[in-house]
């Protein structure tokens, strides 16, 4: 059987089956018991076994052994005993034939009033009475009430319990049936959704319905819309990527081909422009392609690095800034470090190196001259969710508002004058974005109110 649905069904009505029918089963016991258990039996027969035993002597003398036969059925019938009488010789005056041990165990009945109640053996219940007759015969009247058979207890609780009982078993097979479908008929549907994508149509989700849920269905089914939409972003960030890195490439391998052509035929004073011109292309292509591969790295995991061990973020800006100061000076800016505070994470050094070095850089590329880069850190919140927040602010002509969250994507650069001078290929940023994600930070840029951009860095602290 290798339906989720049918299984479930058949556990759960077996379940209830059993459950119903162990139910029946004590009350069936329960019975029994109540109609044979001793105390009770002895509480009962004290009372009657006397009037009994006198009643059926009486019958016996007066009415004659056909009407004793009648009482003792009706006995039988309407409290499910066996009665005997003996006579003062042992014989069973109605030619019946008890059981010997009963027998034995009522002759040795005494003559006082009490019923006698010894134990007899099974499950079975014994009483015997001596009664002297008035015509001066003696008597020993014995009953033995059997443990009653199922067949009559299903005689006592009636043909409506019976049916009460097939009626409960139907309705908790509907409820099993109803219980199955519930939990089923989402798994069904989560795996319709799941050949859809697996098709291609990566935009196809779980039905309203499903996600309305509020058990571990309905969160499955969000984890899995999750996911599809996770999945729908990486392709066509994937496909995007492809495509504008196609573009990228594309230009400077037309201005090399350009230049090669126009190699071939200049004089031999000019060649020396085109090789120039030829090497700067180049030199391009070889970063790009470098940045291309560690974004590559970066977002398959495949450039976190053997260990990760603590990095002092204090000394790590540092080191950045006398390195990004000597290259602004070109630029006619320079970088200073302003208030940091004492901060340790953990991670990969040269991958948060390359994060900070990228904004740092970015921002060297952008401000405006003879102004300055400014670096802060200061520590946020105590351990263990502490974090240390990295300011690198610029004074350079800011980023309008609508492209502020678009500078972290691949390839994207804002129009501005220094565009054609910047030199850069749009993947510093998300890079960055990317490294302090994997290290479980974040990063967001905002313009400053009085001018340039400032990108905040926030990593975790472990100490």
């Amino acid at each position: 059987m290798r339906s989720l649905f049918l299984k479930i069904f058949l556990w759960f009505w077996v379940t209830v089956v059993l459950v119903g029918l162990s139910l029946v089963g004590s009350t069936l016991i329960t019975s029994a018991n109540s109609q044979t258990d001793a105390e009770g039996w002895k509480a009962s027969v004290a009372f009657a076994v006397s009037g009994e035993a006198n009643h059926a002597v009486d019958i016996y003398e007066t009415d004659g052994s056909a009407a004793l036969k009648k009482h003792f059925e009706q006995m039988h019938k309407a409290r499910f005993v066996n009665s005997y009488l003996l006579d003062e010789h042992g014989n069973e005056v109605l030619g019946q034939r008890p059981p010997q041990q009963a027998v034995r165990l009522a002759l040795t009945a005494g003559k006082d009033t009490l019923p006698f109640l010894p134990p007899y053996p099974g499950s079975d219940r014994f009483a015997a009475q001596r009664v002297i007759a008035r015509s001066g015969h003696e008597y020993i009247f014995f009953l033995i009430a059997p443990g009653v058979p199922i067949r009559s207890l299903i005689t006592v609780l009636g043909i409506k319990a019976v049916l009460g009982l097939v009626a409960v078993l139907l309705i908790a097979g509907a409820f099993c049936l109803w219980l199955a479908r519930h939990i089923t008929a989402p798994v069904v549907r989560l795996g319709d959704v799941a050949t859809q994508i697996a098709d291609g149509h990566l935009s196809a989700r779980t039905p309203e319905t499903l996600r309305k849920r509020r058990d571990e269905i309905g969160l499955l089914g969000k984890h899995f819309d999750r996911m599809g939409e996770r999945i729908e972003s990486l392709v066509a960030g994937q496909q995007r990527l492809l495509s504008t890195v196609s573009h990228e490439l594309r230009s400077p391998l037309t201005r090399l081909s350009l230049a090669a052509g126009l190699l071939r035929q200049c004089p031999r004073e000019e060649m020396q422009e085109y090789l120039d011109r030829i090497e700067l292309e180049t030199e391009q292509l070889d970063k790009l392609i470098a940045q291309l591969l560690t974004l590559s790295k970066i977002e398959s995991g495949a450039d976190a690095g053997p260990l990760r061990e603590q990095i002092n973020l204090a000394i790590l800006l540092q080191e950045i800034a006398v390195n990004g100061n000597f290259e602004a000076r070109a630029r006619s800016c320079s970088v200073f470090v302003g208030p940091v505070e004492a901060c340790i994470t953990t991670g990969v050094v040269d991958q948060v190196r390359r994060a900070i070095e990228n904004v740092v850089r970015n921002a060297i590329r952008y401000t405006r001259a003879n102004s300055q880069v400014e670096i802060r850190m200061r520590r946020r919140g105590s351990l263990p969710e502490a974090t240390g927040l990295i300011q690198v602010r610029d004074y350079g002509p800011g980023v309008p508002q609508a492209d502020l969250e678009k500078i972290f994507l691949p390839f994207y650069r804002v129009h501005s004058e220094n565009d054609s001078d910047s030199g850069g290929s749009g993947l510093g940023l998300a890079i960055t974005e990317r490294i302090i994600r994997m290290h479980g930070g974040s990063v967001r840029a905002t313009n400053a109110p009085d001018g340039g951009l400032l990108v905040e860095l926030e990593l975790p602290l472990s100490a």
